[in-house]
């Protein structure tokens, strides 16, 4: 009898083991989660600050000057230092200023001056995603 109470307790105990483990498991799972959750979202307002500190800092009367022309002034190149130096000073991986459009984008600034920036008037489709975001994020309502 004692050797089945023994063995009894033994299992229960690992049991309790078992659950105690699962439980760890799952907690530790919806704590990575939320906080996943926090940062993309503090990030996502850091990138938005941004973009609001450069759409504050542009002329936005001179745009479709650039975009229509394609000429390059002092302002212009006053404003891809700006995006430059910003870009350096904050490690942002991408930092540039494109106007969107039904189909496509279409580049003014890219604040990366290697090779393999996109030039001003450059044309790029959508990313997957990425109009529906511009819309949203642009206009403040989805399309």
């Amino acid at each position: 009898m004692e050797i089945r109470k023994n063995k009894l307790g033994m299992k229960a105990l690992a049991g309790l083991f078992f659950l105690a483990a699962a439980l760890t498991l799952c907690v530790c799972i919806s704590v990575g989660i939320q906080y996943l959750r926090e940062k993309m979202e503090e990030y996502g307002q850091i990138a938005f600050s941004y973009a609001r500190t450069a759409a504050e800092y542009i002329d936005g009367d001179r745009v479709l000057f650039y975009l229509e022309t394609g000429r390059k002034d002092d302002y212009y190149w006053q404003v891809r230092d700006f995006l430059n130096a910003s870009q350096k000073q904050t490690n942002l991986k991408y930092y540039y200023v494109f106007i969107p459009y039904e189909d496509d984008l279409v580049y003014l600034w890219d604040a990366d001056n290697k090779e393999g920036a996109c030039p001003l008037g450059y044309h790029e489709a959508y990313m997957e995603g990425g109009e529906g975001t511009c819309r949203k994020d642009l206009c403040g309502r989805s399309p």
